[in-house]
């Protein structure tokens, strides 16, 4: 801290005059809101930087208002308190006479001076913060500015963002769709596959024998599919056995996969595929390739008889019985006592 006054004085005098500076400048009317301190004569500049310090230590909210001709005659200062929040001491430099004989001061911002009432140049020092920034209107304007950037920034984050969400879920939605469609097209083709099979006609190995209902005689036995039922067959009242190779060629050559191998009444499903037989289509490839062997025309009827599949009385057409393992199906023509199968030896069968 520098000294008020001239000579050696101590700096006790200093804060003395610095607390008085304060009173008059807390005290409401006096001075009109403006406190007016002494300074010595000796020193013309001493009183800005006891007014430096005296910011320092009381707050660094003043705006500074300096009357450049009270400033060289060196009697007193004025300093004119605001509501600013200023985090930086007001900064002036003398400026030299020039051509008109007359002296100023500017400011560290380059700003212009300004005239009093007798004429005289005043410069209006502007406040900075830590950053340089000027308080007042100017730097209201650059914060201003300032948040509209930060705005527009924000903004356009938001939007980025936005647009990258529906990128997600535009890619999202796309692959589920192209599962969906890969999923679709396999569950298609494994379809078509099985129906155009299904629908591809069966060609016998002997053209001889011709498929019946699509079933094919085959020179050798199929065992992809392999299983066996039974049916007895009652008419008027007797056992009529069903011969055996029913479904097998004369000489051997090949085997429908319908077929019988004796007369026990045993049927051999033997299949390259697995799907549905029915007893009709057994009755079929016996009455049209095998009627020799004692088909009996009573097969050929719907009503008159009774019929039983697994020891169970069955109501309806007996040729869509569909065959299935070790199944017992019992056929009753004018047979009132005949009995249903419930048992069966199959042995290895």
């Amino acid at each position: 801290m520098c000294d008020f006054f001239r000579g050696q004085q101590r700096r006790e005098s200093d804060l003395i005059g610095i607390l008085h500076f304060a009173v008059d400048l807390l005290i409401p009317g006096r001075y009109n809101n403006s406190a007016f301190l002494m300074a010595g004569e000796g020193r013309r500049f001493s009183f800005l930087e006891s007014i430096n310090m005296f910011q320092d230590w009381f707050g660094k909210h003043l705006w500074l208002y300096v009357d450049q001709s009270i400033v060289e005659r060196g009697n007193f200062f004025m300093a004119k308190q605001t509501g600013s929040g200023s985090k930086q001491r007001p900064q002036t430099v003398p400026v030299k006479e020039g051509a008109s004989g007359k002296s100023a001061t500017q400011n560290m911002g380059g700003k212009p001076t300004t005239q009093n009432a007798n004429g005289k140049q005043r410069t209006q020092t502007v406040l900075k913060d830590e950053a340089g920034n000027p308080w007042g209107a100017q730097g209201q304007g650059r914060k201003t500015v300032s948040r509209a950037a930060q705005r527009a920034a924000k903004e356009q984050q938001r939007q980025q963002q936005l647009k990258e969400d529906r990128r997600a879920k535009m890619i999202t939605w796309l692959s589920i769709l192209a599962a969906v469609i890969v999923g679709a097209g396999l569950i298609g083709g494994i379809i078509f596959y099985n129906v155009s099979q299904s629908q591809t006609p069966a060609v016998s190995d002997n053209p001889v024998y011709p498929a019946v209902d699509g079933i094919a005689c085959q020179t050798n036995e199929q065992l992809a599919y392999h299983i066996h039922a039974h049916v007895s067959i009652y008419i008027n009242g007797k056992l009529s056995q069903i011969p055996q190779y029913v479904g097998i060629a004369s000489d051997g050559s090949c085997f429908y996969w319908l077929h019988t191998h004796d007369t026990t009444g045993v049927i051999h499903i033997e299949s390259p595929t697995q799907k549905n037989y029915t007893l009709g289509n057994f009755f079929d490839e016996w009455s049209q390739r095998f009627s020799s062997l004692s088909y009996p025309s009573e097969l050929d009827l719907t009503s008159g008889w009774q019929i039983w599949v697994n020891g169970k009385p069955y109501s309806g057409d007996f040729h869509n019985i569909q065959l299935t393992a070790h199944e017992l199906i019992t056929l009753a023509y004018n047979s009132p006592n005949a009995k249903p199968d419930k048992t069966y030896s199959w042995g290895n069968l």
